[in-house]
């Protein structure tokens, strides 16, 4: 069974500096003040724009040891990261000697602690909030020998939207009837973060009731709060108004991490995990997953491209066949697939076939090649510099169109780690994050994001200047379900020693980023994101000894379902041997510079470009 995880990073927040044992309290009868910090992101109130705080009103409740426990209440006037906690700590004289005080949030009188676990509640009815969640349904935990308490949660949850209005109420059960929410005996786990250790009153459904007893708004975020679970044969979401709505199922596992999110965007609506398809002339299948929150039905433009099942009644997996084409001519077809009581819910697959006779690509020699030059960011989640230099990167993109080509190369411990990012750091000598390479020759560090694009423009013009561009290049790529088959065209003026590298790239992964600037961010965009290079990703070598040659390569690949076909893009960069030419570079990088690159999406043609 295909396995995905639900992802969306997250960042720990330095501890406060604890305190000695000195900063108890001398006297356990006196009232005395708890510090309250955050590890973990989501605590008390998810703000609009992902941050954490505490609320006005907040309460903890306190152990000390089994036998007694009490009320610390916050007095915060505002949301804040930190809060303090005051209460009656006459219970610390009762403690056992060496036993850490426990505390947990929300307070419920109803709270045990036996000494090993604190047995509380995560409710299977919960209240939709705008944008957030109920506030108290989140539940997190800490303990300490000193007055500072650091909280971690036990929880993680769904987050969704839905595309149409009417929904009062929305239920969320794993399909092999996993536990989900009910009365938790909760411990610290080796890490010292809060688990379940058993739920001795298991509910194994969430029911999420619209805010104010109303419906649910579209394009609004919503929440619903889980015990971490896998749901081995995936899970369905219901939806009801004033009758049943429909239903979103996926039978694909999924995993429930604490302190994470799972994102289902339009849950309600139709979605399909790929927008555009490819075919060679002899035709194939491939398939794709539809994503419905109710019935649904497909119809195609041409009897050459059928899909199959025409309609269901939920999510389903669903085989896209595409017969033989005998013509010259490359031929298109559209699939639609739209719900069946709402035709305004719709999404339509876009398929083209090449002909028998489909022509590589040529070339005017007499022309100048189009140059592009390429910026290699290096880069990491974790890296809370690192979104400087992406500006930095985005605005000479901007400021240099059709100009320049880029690359997000993530290094260890990342979300998005690209497998041979040691090759590239080796390469470049690259010892911190961030860093950019400009053309395989400059380093680029990280000033002022205006500095540092001026910087890109500045070492682009150099390459101009004193490096005449002397490759070209073009490709197709065609797509048999996630099958990739990609011909490479590469047109060389120049007699050289020359290397090739393709990269495949994906844009719009929505994530956790560490970020010292403006603050870490939730839903940050990471594009153009290295994910797997066909070549070896330092160049597959070869030579030429003739003016004016031509050299036509094919690779293929398997996508990783992981990845979202539809936002991905291919990478071609040539490298060029200095030889006689002048070498102007930040370091010993090898022996070559970045001649030209060229990128485009899955299942395109990119001609080779001439000034």
């Amino acid at each position: 069974m295909k396995k995905s995880v639900f992802i969306l990073a997250v960042s720990v927040l330095a501890a406060f500096t604890a305190c000695q044992p000195a900063d108890l309290p001398q006297d356990p009868e006196k009232t005395v003040t708890y510090h309250a910090s955050q590890a973990d992101k989501f605590k008390s109130q998810l703000n609009e724009d992902g941050s954490i705080v505490w609320s006005p009103g907040d309460a903890i409740h306190v152990f000390f040891g089994s036998a007694s426990s009490a009320r610390f209440a916050s007095e915060l006037a505002a949301p804040s990261d930190n809060a303090d906690f005051t209460g009656d700590a006459s219970g610390l004289d009762e403690m056992p000697e060496g036993m850490n005080v426990w505390a947990v949030y929300p307070y419920a009188e109803d709270q045990v602690f036996d000494g090993s676990t604190v047995t509380l509640l995560v409710p299977d009815k919960q209240q939709a909030v705008a944008g957030s969640f109920e506030q108290g349904i989140f539940p997190s935990m800490a303990k300490t020998n000193n007055l500072q308490l650091k909280f971690y949660n036990l929880c993680g949850g769904v987050k969704f939207s839905v595309s149409r209005s009417g929904i009062k109420r929305v239920r969320f059960a794993g399909n092999r009837n996993e536990t989900l929410a009910g009365t938790v005996k909760a411990r610290f786990d080796p890490a010292g973060k809060p688990m379940a250790q058993s739920v001795p009153t298991a509910a194994k459904e969430i029911v999420l009731e619209a805010p104010d007893g109303g419906t649910f708004t579209p394009g609004t975020w919503y929440y619903i709060v889980t015990l971490p679970v896998t749901l081995t044969k995936g899970y369905t979401l219901s939806f009801e108004g004033d009758s049943p709505m429909g239903s979103r199922k996926s039978n694909s596992s999924v995993t429930i991490n604490r302190s994470e999110w799972g994102v289902l965007e339009e849950a309600d609506g139709l979605r399909i995990d790929t927008q555009a398809l490819s075919f060679g002339a002899e035709g194939g299948s491939a398939n794709l997953k539809v994503l419905a929150g109710g019935s649904w039905k497909a119809t195609s433009s041409t009897s050459w491209c059928t899909v199959g099942p025409v309609s269901w009644t939920t999510s389903a997996d669903v085989v896209l066949t595409v017969a033989a084409n005998e013509a010259d001519t490359e031929r298109s077809a559209d699939v639609v697939f739209e719900m069946t009581d709402d035709a305004s819910q719709r999404c339509t697959l876009s398929v083209t076939q090449r002909g028998v006779h489909y022509p590589a690509p040529g070339i005017d020699w007499s022309k100048a090649f189009h140059h592009k030059s390429l910026v290699m960011r290096f880069t990491a989640d974790w890296c809370g510099y690192c979104p400087n230099m992406g500006k930095a990167v985005n605005l000479a993109l901007e400021q240099h169109p059709g100009k320049l080509e880029a690359v997000n190369i993530h290094g260890g411990s990342s979300t998005y780690e690209f497998s041979q990012y040691n090759a590239l750091t080796n390469q470049y000598n690259i010892t911190g994050y961030p860093s950019g390479i400009v053309d395989g020759r400059r380093l680029v560090q990280n000033y002022a994001y205006e500095t540092t694009a001026q910087y890109i423009g500045q070492y682009m013009a150099e390459t101009e200047s004193n490096y005449p561009v002397s490759s070209a290049i073009g490709f197709t790529s065609s797509l048999s379900g996630r099958k990739l088959t990609l011909d490479v065209n590469l047109f060389l003026k120049e007699p050289a020693s020359y290397k090739v590298t393709v990269l495949l790239l994906e844009n719009g992964i929505v994530g956790y980023q560490a970020d010292y600037y403006d603050g870490n961010h939730q839903d940050y965009h990471h594009d153009l994101v290295a994910r797997m290079s066909l070549t070896n990703v330092t160049g597959d070598s070869f030579v030429t000894e003739d003016e004016c040659e031509r050299k036509d390569l094919q690779f293929t690949a398997d996508i990783p379902s992981a990845y979202k076909m539809d936002n991905m893009q291919v990478l071609v960069y040539v490298q060029r041997a200095y030889g006689s030419l002048p070498v102007l570079s930040s370091g010993n990088y090898g022996g070559y510079f970045v001649d030209n690159a060229v990128s485009g999406r899955l299942g395109a043609t990119v001609a080779p470009a001439v000034d």
